[in-house]
Formats: C-alpha cells, structure tokens, sequence
C-alpha cells in the first residue's frame, strides 16, 4: 500500500467478517514479540487459543510516485497460531482481490427483532437492541469457511 492510502475499508471488512476480530493494544515502550505501533492499535483475531496479529512494515518506495510503501504481515501466536495467521491472511487477500478500491460497503441497521428473512444479505452483527448487516458489493465469495459468510452460503457471523 501508498503510504498515504487509506486502509480503514479493510478494518471495516475484518471487523464484520472476520470471526474473533479485535484490536491488539498494549505498552508501546516494551519490548515483545509482537511489535506495536506508536500511533494505532494492530487488528488482531482471537481463534479459541491462537492469536494473529497484523502489522505494517515499510517495504520499499514507489519509483513512480517517489512515495514509500507499506506492507500488511499476518503473525501467528499460540496452538495452532499458524492457522489463525492463514485465516486472517485469507481474509486480507479477499478484501484486496475483491473489494480494495471497487466496493463501498452497505450498513444496515434495523430491530434486534427483526426476523432472518426480512435482513438483507450480508455480514450479521448482533447487538441488544439491534442487527447490524455488512453488505460488500460485488463480493464473490470468501476466502475461508469463517470469513465473509453470509445468510446465503453457511450462515451468519456474529461478532
């Protein structure tokens, strides 16, 4: 990514369809195994035991625009952290393949109430008081059986 591209579309997308999603903060002076950012928490999802964290690394400059440019990582930690990191992973090349700069998502928020057949098809977050629905535009599929279901393929995630 530019280093100045705005990736708030992709935190919106991990938080609604990513199973476990969270952000990571913490002391920023201590030194760890997981690097934290001076300036923002690290999206981060919680998978029972295993955690994965992502982070942004500078990479290289775009010789074009004489700007530099930013790489995600997706680090794994824990029992089976590798498959948590391949999940959220999936979820990021998802976003970058079929969303990144193409699609503009739909919310929608009605009653708690409100039955399954009268929500549009989307991500489902359950709330108290209401259902909050994800829609992503031109989205073909998922990248991983708990990323990006939907009413229409296994069923809803909920946050």
């Amino acid at each position: 990514m530019a280093e100045n591209e705005s990736f708030e579309r992709l935190q919106l997308w991990l938080a609604t369809s990513l199973t476990g999603f969270c952000r990571l903060t913490g002391d920023r002076e201590r030194p760890g195994p997981i690097r934290l950012l001076k300036t923002m928490d690290l999206m981060a999802m919680v998978s029972g035991g295993p955690l994965a964290c992502m982070v942004v690394e500078p990479r290289e400059r775009d010789e074009h625009a004489g700007t530099p440019l930013w790489e995600f990582r997706v680090q794994g930690f824990g029992p089976d952290g590798k498959t948590a990191a391949d999940i959220m992973a999936g979820a990021v090349h998802t976003w970058d393949r079929e969303l990144r700069g193409r699609a503009t998502p739909v919310l929608t928020i009605l009653p708690a109430r409100t039955p399954d057949s009268a929500l549009p098809v989307g991500d489902i977050v359950k709330k108290a008081q209401t259902r909050i629905v994800t829609g992503w535009p031109g989205r073909d599929g998922a990248a991983h059986p708990g990323v990006g279901q939907d009413r229409e393929g296994e069923g809803a995630t909920g946050l």
